[in-house]
């Protein structure tokens, strides 16, 4: 797996720790759900952070204002079609 900064974990459990095999040195673990582990994060030099969102409209507005500045960009390692999913 190629490694990137940041990572975005939004299932949690057992999925969450192997995100860390994701994160790049000076990278973040950013989870919705539990709190990325310190010593993990230590170890690895990353950082670790929990997001938690409220129903707001702004935060959308203010996330693609992000975006079409440029200051945040997706990077797709693998694409599947939708009606492989379930696999």
């Amino acid at each position: 797996m190629p490694e990137v900064d940041p990572v975005f974990n939004l299932v949690g459990g057992e999925t969450q720790t192997r995100s860390w095999n994701g994160v790049a040195k000076g990278g973040a673990l950013i989870s919705m759900l539990a709190e990325p582990s310190q010593t993990e994060a230590s170890r690895r030099g990353a950082r670790r952070e929990r997001f938690t969102a409220r129903p707001d409209g702004g935060q959308p507005i203010a996330i693609s204002a992000l975006i079409d500045k440029g200051h945040i960009r997706g990077h797709n390692r693998l694409r599947f079609p939708i009606n492989s999913a379930k696999r």
